[in-house]
């Protein structure tokens, strides 16, 4: 990312193990990275993140797939937006989040920087 960026923005980031491996997943981005420890398993993830941003501003999508993603993104981008984080108890509720949440995740928060 460029180091000339404006606008940032904090995800929260869920980590677990599974049968071994570690896992490093954003449910508001729906992006995930994995590896052999939780230490892998960040990178892994942070490396997912930063191609996602890429690849989604390169097509001139990005602000497009936060939307999809239920951001609330306003239609000027004057200044800020938010990304709207599903709360634990949300998680818990939704089936495809339920097993996860289950094991008790660390939860930590990672600042990006956008490129524009």
């Amino acid at each position: 990312m460029s180091a000339a960026s404006h606008y940032s923005i904090d995800v929260t980031v869920l980590l677990y193990n599974d049968a071994g491996l570690y896992y490093a997943v954003a449910p508001a981005l729906d992006i995930v990275g994995a590896g052999a420890n939780d230490i892998l398993a960040k990178k892994s993830f942070e490396i997912a993140l930063d191609e996602f941003i890429k690849y989604t501003y390169n097509k001139g999508t990005f602000l497009k797939e936060f939307k999809r993603l239920g951001s609330q993104v306003p239609d000027n981008f004057a200044k800020k937006f938010t990304l709207k984080w599903p709360s634990p108890e949300e998680l818990q509720k939704r089936p495809e989040w339920a097993g996860i949440m289950a094991k008790n995740p660390k939860t930590f928060e990672l600042k990006v920087k956008l490129p524009f």
